[in-house]
């Protein structure tokens, strides 16, 4: 019997993560210790569980700023 054709869409991101040795040690303890099919899954999760509203906020900050800047160049 043959598998139904998916309806859900999907979205490829490719990252590539630089990091440091002596900086970065619990992050890379930690992507080594997830087989490497694990990884993604693992990946979400941690994003899932923290520091998105960290970004999302920082980034809103520099939005602000931008747009103080905007008003020096009219």
């Amino acid at each position: 019997m043959a598998r139904r054709k998916s309806t859900v869409l999907y979205k490829d991101y490719h990252i590539k993560l630089r990091l440091k040795e002596g900086e970065d040690d619990d992050l890379l303890e930690w992507i080594a210790s997830i087989s490497a099919g694990q990884r993604a899954m693992a990946v979400k999760m941690a994003l899932r569980s923290g520091g998105m509203e960290l970004f999302a906020s920082v980034n809103d900050e520099s939005e602000e700023e931008d747009d103080l800047f905007d008003d020096f160049l009219v």
